[in-house]
């Protein structure tokens, strides 16, 4: 057991080295559209051997039936990925990292809305402090909407959504496979849905959709980094670890990802954290631990990035 809980201890803290890579890159000016490319296909080409490796490649037959849910998935995790990266382009690390975990807000939500949940008081809660958390964070009271901060926030939003939408979609596929195909289809599906996405993203801000040929040995090393740490390893040992926890246990030590995420932000790439952030940030955790299940495994925390 402390193996598996050291496994989704580390997991959560390469999660939370996307940001560092994601603005070394971005100075390096290689932009958030190729930055996703690069680690959906290289994800793929790391992962695929060490499947055949371990003998586990016949796990990732699936039903023609379930083709098409793991092509919407690629759809939420092209919107969900490429809008992370985008957020940290014209945000700071932190502050898209803590507006990303308020997805237990949209979670309640669209359970209530498709599902028909009820909301429970608790659930109330941690949507108020979800949402106390975003307007403290965001500095709603003097915003100026037509900067790239407040637009990097909003991105941050929107991400937040796209994964609560993940998690709630994923809840039935998760109970029918085991987690190789519900990694390799979604990442190889989402390569498709860059297309749209890039021309999308291309009409609004040409600089965060442009592709270079001219690549480093810096930036490859970058590349290879967000690659490895905080997809194919961070991943690899989620996975080897979720066996054993209990669910509750998981949501928990996946909190120390925003954490992490905060803390390498102001060690490596000096940020500054104001007071607002740190609250919010607190009020935002504390909307997730809210929402953690203290019984069963209704919807779990799935593959965070």
């Amino acid at each position: 057991m402390r193996r598996e809980i050291f496994f989704i201890i580390v997991s959560a803290v390469l999660w939370g080295t996307i940001g560092i890579f994601t603005k070394f890159l971005i100075e390096e000016n290689i932009f958030p559209l190729q930055i996703l490319f690069f680690r959906l296909t290289l994800s793929l080409v790391f992962i695929v051997p060490i499947l055949v490796i371990f003998r586990k490649l016949s796990k990732l037959k699936i039903p023609r039936t379930d083709l098409k849910v793991f092509l919407l998935f690629g759809l939420v995790i092209a919107l969900f990925q490429g809008l992370t990266l985008l957020s940290i382009m014209f945000t700071t690390v932190s502050k898209a990292f803590l507006l990303i975990n308020i997805h237990p807000v949209f979670i309640v939500i669209l359970a209530w809305l498709f599902f028909k949940e009820e909301i429970e008081p608790l659930k109330i809660l941690s949507v108020i402090l979800g949402i106390s958390g975003v307007v403290l964070i965001m500095g709603l009271s003097n915003i100026q909407f037509l900067s790239e901060a407040i637009a990097g926030d909003i991105l941050a939003v929107m991400t937040s959504f796209f994964f609560a939408s993940y998690i709630i979609l994923a809840k039935d596929l998760r109970k029918k496979h085991e987690w190789y195909p519900t990694f390799v289809y979604p990442m190889m599906f989402a390569l498709i849905w860059i297309i749209p996405l890039f021309l999308i993203v291309n009409s609004l801000n040409p600089q965060a959709a442009s592709f270079t040929t001219n690549i480093s040995m810096n930036s490859w090393l970058l590349i290879c980094g967000i690659v490895l740490l905080p997809t194919v390893i961070a991943y690899c040992l989620y996975f080897e670890g979720v066996k054993q926890i209990p669910a509750t246990t998981v949501s928990l030590l996946t909190l120390l990802e925003p954490i992490s995420a905060v803390l390498l932000a102001f060690l490596i790439l000096k940020e500054t954290i104001t007071y607002n952030t740190i609250f919010g940030g607190i009020l935002i955790l504390l909307s997730n631990y809210l929402i953690i299940p203290k019984r069963g495994n209704r919807y779990g925390r799935p593959v965070r990035r």
